[in-house]
């Protein structure tokens, strides 16, 4: 299954987060193949004070949604993220969020796909993840049939 991540760090040194968590993703069998640049954010929600490194990684796994999160979950906490019960919005050492997963689409407590707080990060048109002004720097993998895909 083809799908995106959403990758984002406000503690530390986020630019080495980043790259660990690309590393570790990979050995969870949730392989990035192709990643955008890199942007920088203003935190949202209280998760200040430090802005955030964010990147989307385009991603094939054989793991289904729900084992894909456990392994990102695992993997935030493996970078030292921290979640409070009911607390939205703090600082992350390492936030993985799953975009989108195929053409999968989910309404569960855990697990919402396409990711509605990240609609505005998905490029108008095809929903391919997106930095600012719309770079989206990885293809998107779902056939287009205006190519004749």
């Amino acid at each position: 299954m083809l799908g995106y991540v959403g990758l984002g760090s406000n503690v530390g040194d986020r630019e080495a987060h980043l790259r660990e968590a690309l590393i570790a993703m990979d050995r969870a069998g949730i392989a990035p193949v192709a990643v955008s640049s890199v942007w920088e954010t203003e935190p949202v929600d209280g998760a200040g004070p430090g802005w955030f490194l964010n990147m989307v990684a385009r991603v094939a796994t054989e793991l289904s949604p729900e084992a894909a999160l456990d392994a990102l979950q695992g993997i935030e906490r493996a970078h030292g993220r921290e979640r409070t019960p009911g607390v939205r919005g703090e600082p992350r050492t390492l936030d993985l969020d799953l975009l989108v997963f195929g053409d999968r689409a989910a309404e569960e407590p855990d697990l919402r796909l396409p990711i509605p707080r990240r609609a505005g990060r998905l490029a108008a048109g095809r929903g391919r993840p997106a930095g600012p002004g719309g770079e989206s720097g990885v293809n998107d993998p779902r056939p287009d049939p205006q190519r004749g895909e």
